[in-house]
């Protein structure tokens, strides 16, 4: 397991379909660059004046990243992903 320092998140990158709801198949060149995430880790947080501020994430939530935020790692043969909680857009439900 990889548990990230500080306020990091550590995702599985989530790939997205390559067909549209009426099924039309698109190349990769036209598929949006939506940079989606699982939560697999949380760091324990960082400290500003003297207070413990936690990632508000949880274990398993979708979340929406910045593209460029990213740290990409290799672990057991399986890819993650490493982000700063601030780089983190937004929770999908």
């Amino acid at each position: 397991m990889i548990q990230p320092s500080f306020d990091r998140v550590v995702l599985i990158k989530i790939n997205q379909e390559a067909k549209t709801q009426s099924g039309i198949l698109l190349s990769q060149n036209t598929q949006d660059q939506s940079y989606l995430g699982q939560v697999i880790s949380v760091g324990e947080g960082r400290y500003e004046h003297g207070v413990l501020i936690k990632p508000p994430f949880n274990i398993n939530d979708v979340v929406v990243y910045k593209s460029y935020a990213a740290t990409t790692i290799k672990h057991e043969g399986q890819e993650y992903l490493v982000v700063d909680s601030k780089d983190i857009l937004a929770t999908i439900h």
